[in-house]
């Protein structure tokens, strides 16, 4: 009986010992897959993306690092979800343009709906120079000159002042 109890004792406290010394990997299934333009692929834990990086946690270790979107090929969430390096992009360009704050896009769209006014004059005049003094018989061409250049800076100003929350 006392070989038997001092076997079993020694057996479970190996197995203890040799279960405690194994370094079990993290659940990789709830891990995201970075694969990176030289062809290197990581499996990390996305902590937080700021505008111009991603800080990650590699799933192996607890090191954390910080990595450019640039660099980055693909993403493949745990979830399934696969983004490539142009959504990626559009991504961080959008963080970015959310941490510049509205009042840089405000001042943005305020100086484009100024801007109507020089490029108004400008294309009016080459409109008015188009009309009797170069071509003499279409109208076309000049009231597009002098419609689409305002036109577009009308648009953009206006979503980009609507974007800032001033409109």
């Amino acid at each position: 009986m006392k070989k038997f109890t001092l076997t079993l004792s020694l057996t479970i406290l190996a197995l203890h010992l040799s279960a405690a010394a194994i370094h079990w990997p993290t659940d990789t299934l709830k891990c995201d897959t970075f694969v990176m333009r030289n062809g290197i692929e990581m499996q990390v834990r996305i902590v937080d993306f700021a505008a111009d990086t991603f800080i990650v946690q590699y799933c192996r270790d607890t090191r954390r690092s910080k990595i450019a979107p640039g660099q980055i090929q693909q993403i493949r969430y745990a979830t399934g979800l696969v983004k490539d390096r142009r959504q990626i992009r559009r991504d961080a360009r959008q963080k970015r343009i959310e941490s510049q704050g509205s009042e840089r896009l405000a001042r943005i769209g305020f100086f484009q709906l100024l801007g109507i006014i020089p490029v108004g004059l400008a294309s009016f005049t080459a409109g008015l120079y188009l009309a009797f003094i170069g071509s003499g018989g279409s109208l076309v061409l000049p009231v597009l000159i002098f419609i689409i250049p305002p036109g577009i800076l009308l648009v953009v100003g206006i979503r980009n002042l609507t974007k800032a929350g001033k409109m």
